[in-house]
């Protein structure tokens, strides 16, 4: 019997307030550009499409704000699975295709597309002991953004003394886990 252990980072964003992003204005716009994720195949060797996997034919052109809103909310809760406790574990299923649709609204509500980050994931957490999180909420979905996208690492003069005192160019950062039984 064996115990893998590692760590993640992220950006994490609850569903609600992920989505509160979405205006009257470009409400439209997003499902337009959504219905386009939608038709994309995932893997050249997958024939299914986005909305294949995930059961969405489309949206409607008329969904309001709200309509929206609600139903983006519905699909990516429907994809939590698993359970919440002491020792529990609760995942996302197709998360990945989940990321695409909800890149597709960050996207379009971004004043420049180039400038923002794509969603790297979406993830539940099941356990508190598990994860380490406590300011997360049990089964709820999460949009996840990749810090290394949105923060840049600068070398302090401090840094740059000590790098010159090594005769290297670089300080190299290690971060690890520590299991004890």
């Amino acid at each position: 019997m064996g115990t893998d252990v590692w760590t993640e980072e992220g950006i994490l964003i609850p569903i609600d307030s992920f989505l509160s992003i979405i205006t009257k204005t470009k409400t439209k716009k997003i499902i337009s550009n959504i219905n386009e994720v939608l038709k994309q195949k995932r893997w050249e060797e997958d024939k299914n499409t986005i909305g294949e996997v995930l059961n969405i034919k489309s949206f409607d052109k008329e969904l309001s704000k709200d309509e929206l809103i609600e139903s983006l909310g519905k699909i990516v809760r429907d994809q939590v699975k698993g359970e919440t406790g002491k020792y529990g574990d609760s995942w996302i299923d197709n998360s990945e295709e989940l990321s695409d649709v909800l890149s597709a609204v960050v996207n379009t509500m971004a004043k420049d597309p180039s400038c923002v980050p794509d969603v790297s994931e979406v993830k539940a957490f099941g356990s508190y002991r598990y994860s380490g999180l406590y300011e997360v909420q049990l089964g709820e979905p999460y949009v996840c953004f990749s810090p290394s996208e949105c923060f840049e690492q600068v070398m302090t003069d401090t840094g740059k003394a000590l790098a010159k005192a090594l005769k290297t160019r670089e300080l190299d950062v290690s971060s690890w886990s520590v299991v004890s039984y």
